[in-house]
């Protein structure tokens, strides 16, 4: 419980610097940062602050903006400041099992209040897990799909908001069933029918949030586990009935390590992508988006079923391989699927739509030799040159004009005003090659405006963009606004960069599409670890 005490004492104490260096601190301010000490304090052996907390917030008002007097802010705080501030706050003793547990998971955070959603995320980071958080169903349904956690922590009233559509919970919870991902609930007062009712939703497990205690990252770290092995198991496709990504990896290890290779006729990768399917999704829905990949899996098997396997790459991604090294068989198949896929017209909100798809092969000798990770790359580098040169269309990899060949890359953007933030992340990620296996390229940028019309776009490649939520000549978040309206999200990370005392603004920017925040001052070392992890994360999975 020590080391409780130390995280909340140390977070007491950041905000009292921070208060000291702006001043200007509201009884707003103080009822609610009281109010989430009121939750934990108990919990972690500082009982003696409780009357204090008590009183306090049956004086405050909480929706008050005067600005208390130097003696009063004083007075509030005074059972809260340390003669001996802590200055060394250890990690809790069984990180070291949370780590041995997976280094990639992942933990979505969902609560509509932002300091409780900011507050679970430090506790949880300390421990060693990536956080990612969401302040609405609709952001959590969308993070869930682009970054693919390994659990779901959600505040039940969050939850449960009248105010909120129905329908983002319902698809949410149908995912994680479907994906094998836990969802456990929070909340300081679970009723039992409140209980019942989260049981009956799917919800592995609910946890009352005054008591995040030592336990609390062993039963989490538990659920990830079981969840990891059920999903290893597993060799099928959810949602689309056809292969998955891990059982593809299986078959293309088996066929370039020289086993079960097809006597005398060679083989083929292909990579399939769905042309604008982020349209499809933004106009009419995950569910609607779900049903066209339902029938895109289900047309590519039927073309594929005498000669090949089909399996679910990732999103909007599906591949094959083809039992056959010649061109005619290989392209009879693709075009079976593109033939199937023309006529099939969609259905959602009254309007009727179809869709197309581009891919990218590569055939392979029946003696050639081959290495895994070379077949995916040149097949997505097809792929890639495929949506470059207009969609709905199949390239060859042997056909490729490798004299004019643009390769899928990506752009790490950071756009601050700030030239010294801007050189300091230049010069820490400079001898990066490549990153989540894709070329890198860095590009810097001062103001918002200048960003936007600037050419740093290019059909195809990734994006990582860093972006200042003060800039001189917008802001921050009009930019975001602009860059999601305007491009594909599963193809384009956004982290916002704020200075702390502006984390408000912070958590509108979550609402608005960004997939996280930093604040300045920022551990550079922590920043380009976490670049590295979520592009991983994003990018490869």
């Amino acid at each position: 419980m020590d080391k409780y005490a130390e995280m909340l004492q140390q977070s007491i104490d950041q905000q009292v610097s921070d208060w000291n260096s702006r001043g200007g601190v509201t009884e707003r301010d103080m009822y609610q940062f009281f109010h989430r000490l009121k939750g934990t304090a108990a919990t972690v052996g500082l009982t003696d602050w409780e009357d204090h907390l008590k009183q306090s917030l049956r004086i405050l008002d909480e929706e008050s903006d005067q600005v208390l007097r130097e003696e009063e802010r004083r007075d509030y705080l005074a059972p809260f400041v340390l003669s001996d501030p802590v200055t060394d706050v250890t990690p809790f003793k069984n990180a070291a099992l949370w780590k041995d547990a997976s280094e990639n998971a992942v933990i979505l955070v969902i609560h509509e209040n932002p300091d409780d959603a900011v507050w679970l995320r430090g506790i949880l980071e300390l421990s060693g897990k990536e956080v990612v958080m969401a302040l609405s169903m609709k952001r959590a349904l969308d993070m869930s799909y682009k970054m693919m956690p390994s659990l779901i922590i959600a505040d039940y009233a969050t939850v449960h908001s009248s105010a909120e559509d129905q329908n983002p919970r319902k698809n949410l919870m149908e995912r994680a069933i479907r994906d094998f991902i836990p969802v456990i609930y929070t909340t300081a007062d679970f009723t039992p029918k409140e209980a019942q009712t989260a049981y009956y939703e799917g919800v592995i497990d609910y946890l009352d949030e005054t008591l995040f205690t030592e336990m609390m990252p062993a039963i989490l770290d538990n659920r990830i586990q079981f969840s990891q092995k059920v999903n290893q198991a597993l060799i099928m496709d959810e949602l689309t009935g056809v292969y998955n990504r891990r059982y593809m990896n299986k078959r293309l290890k088996e066929l370039t390590e020289g086993h079960r290779r097809t006597a005398d006729r060679g083989w083929t990768f292909v990579l399939m992508d769905l042309d604008h399917f982020k349209k499809v999704n933004d106009t009419f829905g995950h569910a609607t988006g779900d049903e066209v990949l339902k029938v895109f899996a289900a047309m590519s098997k039927q073309a594929a079923e005498n000669c090949g396997e089909v399996f679910r790459y990732g999103g909007e991604e599906f591949a094959m391989i083809i039992h056959s090294g010649s061109s005619d068989v290989v392209a009879g198949v693709i075009n079976a699927v593109r033939e199937a896929l023309s006529h099939h017209v969609f259905k959602a909100d009254g309007v009727s739509f179809t869709v197309t798809f581009s891919s990218g092969v590569y055939r392979l000798d029946h003696e050639e030799p081959a290495h895994l990770k070379s077949v995916i790359e040149s097949a997505d580098q097809a792929l890639y040159q495929a949506k470059n040169s207009g969609r709905n269309r199949t390239l060859f990899f042997e056909d490729l004009d490798f004299s004019n060949l643009q390769f899928k890359e990506i752009r790490l953007l950071i756009v601050d005003d700030d030239p010294a933030v801007c050189s300091l992340i230049k010069d820490n990620v400079s001898g990066w090659d490549r990153l989540a296996g894709y070329p890198l390229h860095v590009y810097d940028y001062q103001t918002g405006r200048g960003f936007l019309q600037r050419d740093w776009y290019r059909e195809g490649d990734l994006y990582f963009i860093l972006l200042d939520g003060n800039l001189p000549d917008t802001d921050g978040v009009e930019i975001l606004e602009e860059l999601r309206a305007s491009y594909q999200s599963d193809s384009m990370v956004i982290v916002m960069i704020t200075a702390r005392s502006a984390e408000h603004e912070v958590m509108h920017a979550l609402n608005k599409g960004a997939d996280d925040y930093v604040t300045k001052p920022f551990s550079i070392g922590e920043l380009t670890a976490r670049i590295e992890r979520i592009s991983e994360r994003v990018f490869t999975t």
